[in-house]
């Protein structure tokens, strides 16, 4: 995932000198066992892959559009990495996602971000686990409290802004 999103930053550098907009892309990351097959005639045949860790990944790529990240991660994957702290990871949210009865730890990889932006995500991660926690336990005045300050410090953070529609619709 940290590949291809370095890879698109190339390619979008390519894209705006030519006077195009920016590409842009969500990766959706889990972690489990799935069954690979390969469909199709003799005409035309075709790899693919299909189970509920395929189906969770799939949700996570869609998530990537509320949270207005381009890399998430379950927490099986986080837990799976050899060694996670040696790329810039935050836990973001725990969601519901369609298909499943229980909430989902969700990790944004920020490792392709420019260092001044993986700074701040860095800096505001903290107040991140605040939000989660007080969404989680339904408080949502301390919630909106929280999500004030985080705003002071670091308006243009894309996952405040998912937090902004939880409140509202609190």
């Amino acid at each position: 995932g940290i590949a291809m999103l370095r890879s698109l930053e190339l390619y979008n550098l390519g894209r705006m000198r030519a006077g195009y907009e920016a590409v842009r892309i969500g990766v959706g990351i889990n972690t489990g066992p799935m069954m690979l097959g390969t469909i199709g005639g003799h005409l035309r045949m075709e790899g693919t892959v299909i189970s509920d860790a395929v189906n969770l990944s799939a949700r996570l790529e869609a998530l990537t559009k509320e949270f207005k990240v381009p890399l998430l991660i379950t927490e099986r994957t986080y837990c799976n990495l050899v060694s996670p702290e040696k790329y810039w990871i935050r836990l973001v949210g725990k969601v519901r996602v369609k298909g499943k009865t229980d909430k989902v730890s969700v990790y944004e990889v920020f490792e392709a971000d420019a260092l001044e932006i993986r700074n701040r995500k860095k800096a505001i991660a903290p107040y991140l686990l605040q939000l989660m926690l007080l969404h989680e336990k339904e408080q949502w005045e301390p919630m909106r409290k929280v999500w004030e300050q985080c705003m002071e410090i670091y308006s243009d953070e894309p996952v405040l802004h998912y937090y902004e529609q939880v409140i509202r619709h609190s």
